[in-house]
């Protein structure tokens, strides 16, 4: 043929600074796009042959990446349909027409007409242009009599045309890597890029640098286009432990596969969480039809279940997604919504079939699960009938086994013991709470069962139609009390509590106390120069004690036979003792205690 020179025809004016600025903000996306053209031209080569359109084929096609770190050269290389002058021209030329649109057009009524194709020749392949200085095709299509072509471009915009050399069908692009892609994309990054990339794609991608020998990068059938029946737990985990590079197995997995209402393939894992929370980024891996799409797709994944791990395969997602995309695509909610559900049933199926396992489990399970109750309408629902209270010996009970009434507690790093052991021996259970996400589980929990459950800390009053705590304290004992723990508002109350329990405890109405944790939380979260005035409201809000005296202990009966100052120095002491229990003996009270204490002995 002869030499054809020309410049490029545009639909739109600076069409291509748009392309490298705006359809491109990732400079390295440039390898997926031509790799997926690469993948589509020996798709389409498939299909045409399917259709005996073209020549049959012994070859075993693939995609050749070879880096010639001498001439500073790319190449990317497939035994794909290739193309005629014509469609060079047609294709290359005309930047805004689709090559994927033509083919589609054309064979849609023949045997696997509308299968869906990944990447096209047209805005994909000038990504070369953001790595290099010129770039080159040459091209032979698997068309019959069809004589090879080549094109060259040294910025995109003018090119020239001439007869080809390639002997073989298929296409090579090659790139000639400008200075700043020299330094950037070693033979170590290329290859790299390869495996994130295009680590799935369906036909053997082989990368070699200068004469060493080629090596095949992607796996052609990833596990999740497999039939679930027919993989072993064993490969499940291989699998994972693989694709993000760790020794560690998977709580449980799910394998996806869903044609309607949408398409999507894919396994979903829940990793053995060991603290602190892992990055986030790099934990489900997005794919279109085996092409890699982000690893930060959040708008796909709840919040409550960021530490999955997986791959997901939805075709109908396009390439250059974006977040404007996500946030609007009535898909992405459906699939979230898909997901969250299938999270739900795996969790009751395990709960259902093995519950020895999902106990052990859900130490490492149980924050997610009790924010998705949070966050979650639907989630909530699914997982009612296996959520577990921790018991502080360490067993476990469901919570829907328990009886209707309290529900005691105590936070993971204030046991309580003094008042735990006082509900054991009572027959009464006590869970292990933390104070943060529990706080508005636990408030959640109460508003569903509509009054069924009721949680009340160790150390806290029963609700008002809760058998109370005990008989009015003497006004006279009370006064003493109110001077010894300069609480004015002081409360106080008798009960027989067992000749073992202390003298003087100390507790306070759940709800007051519960509203001053939360505000103490709150604190903490906002900014610095706020801070102060919110611990200071924490503070205001903190509950007032209500002073418990236990009739059965010896010392109650001898208090009336005591002098004033007698009596006075034992309550004083009695009470810092129950502020001890309480885990609030601190500062000025501290010092006093140890005074108190002083005198005791010398008397």
């Amino acid at each position: 043929m002869d030499i054809k020179s020309g410049k490029l025809s545009v639909e739109s004016e600076n069409i291509f600074p748009i392309i490298k600025q705006w359809l491109y903000a990732e400079e390295e996306i440039f390898l997926r796009e031509l790799v997926s053209n690469a993948v589509d031209a020996i798709s389409k080569r498939k299909h045409l042959i399917l259709l005996g359109d073209a020549p049959a084929t012994d070859q075993a096609l693939r995609i050749d990446v070879k880096l010639d770190t001498e001439a500073n050269m790319l190449t990317i290389s497939d035994q794909g349909i290739g193309m005629t002058a014509e469609e060079v021209d047609r294709y290359i030329n005309q930047i805004a027409y689709s090559g994927l649109v033509d083919y589609v057009e054309k064979y849609q009524g023949g045997a696997g007409g509308g299968q869906a194709v990944i990447g096209h020749f047209g805005l994909g392949f000038y990504s070369a242009f953001m790595v290099a200085d010129q770039v080159e095709i040459q091209s032979l299509s698997c068309l019959a009599g069809a004589a090879p072509v080549s094109w060259l471009s040294k910025d995109g915009l003018e090119y020239q045309m001439a007869e080809g050399k390639r002997d073989e069908v298929g296409t090579d692009v090659i790139l000639h890597l400008d200075a700043e892609a020299r330094k950037a994309y070693s033979a170590s990054k290329l290859r790299g890029l390869l495996k994130r990339y295009c680590g799935f794609m369906p036909y053997p991608i082989y990368f070699q640098v200068d004469e060493e020998e080629a090596e095949q990068l992607n796996d052609t059938e990833p596990l999740w286009l497999r039939n679930a029946k027919a993989i072993s737990e064993e490969d499940y985990i291989k699998f994972y432990q693989k694709t993000f590079a760790t020794e560690l197995k998977p709580l449980f997995w799910i394998h996806l596969n869903l044609d309607y209402p949408f398409r999507l393939k894919g396994i979903l894992y829940f990793p053995a969480y060991t603290g602190p929370y892992l990055e986030l980024s790099n934990r489900i891996l997005i794919y279109s039809r085996q092409v890699f799409v982000s690893d930060d797709l959040r708008e796909m994944i709840p919040d409550f279940l960021f530490l999955l791990q997986g791959t997901l395969d939805c075709p109908d997602l396009p390439l250059n997604v974006s977040r404007s995309y996500l946030q609007n695509d009535q898909t992405i909610r459906a699939l979230s919504k898909h997901i969250v559900s299938k999270v739900g049933d795996k969790l009751a199926e395990i709960y259902q079939d093995d519950p020895d396992r999902y106990q052990s489990m859900w130490p490492q399970i149980a924050d997610f699960v009790k924010l998705g109750c949070l966050q979650n309408v639907a989630f909530a629902d699914k997982v009612k009938p296996c959520l577990l209270l921790e018991e502080v010996d360490g067993s476990f009970q469901a919570l829907a086994d328990q009886a209707e009434g309290p529900i005691y507690y105590v936070y993971n790093d204030h046991r309580l013991d003094l008042y735990t052991d006082r509900l054991h021996a009572e027959g009464k259970a006590v869970f292990r709470m933390q104070k943060g996400l529990d706080l508005q589980w636990m408030s959640q929990i109460e508003a569903q069962s509509q009054g069924k459950y009721r949680f009340i800390r160790a150390d806290s009053l029963a609700h008002p139609d809760e058998e109370g705590p005990g008989e009015a304290l003497a006004e006279d004992l009370l006064n003493c009390l109110r001077k010894v723990s300069k609480l004015s508002d002081l409360e106080g109350q008798v009960k027989a509590q067992g000749a073992e329990a202390p003298l003087l405890s100390l507790v306070e109405d759940e709800a007051a106390r519960r509203f001053a944790d939360m505000q103490e939380i709150y604190a903490k979260l906002v900014p610095e120069e706020e801070r102060a005035t919110m611990e200071e409201m924490a503070g205001q809000l903190k509950p007032h004690h209500t002073v418990l005296v236990n009739t059965d202990n010896p010392l109650y009966s001898s208090l009336d036979s005591r002098s004033e100052e007698d009596q006075e120095d034992l309550l004083r002491y009695a009470y810092y003792l129950a502020l001890l229990a309480k885990d609030e003996l601190r500062g000025e009270e501290l010092k006093a205690f140890l005074k108190a204490s002083e005198k005791l002995w010398t008397k």
